[in-house]
């Protein structure tokens, strides 16, 4: 986690560059795809607990 962590501090700037330069329809694809990759992982992680 704190690799991830690292990741994203160093190259928040890029990122967000990278993001604001998108039009508003691909803003919002992006952000539905990041809150599908996480419900995705999030239910993934719930259910590997609860099957063990």
């Amino acid at each position: 986690m704190e690799n991830v962590k690292a990741i994203l501090i160093e190259h928040w700037d890029n990122i967000m560059a990278w993001y604001n330069s998108l039009t508003e329809v691909h803003q919002y694809g992006v952000l539905f795809i990041v809150i599908l990759a996480v419900l995705f992982i999030g239910i993934f992680i719930l259910l590997s607990k609860i099957t063990r």
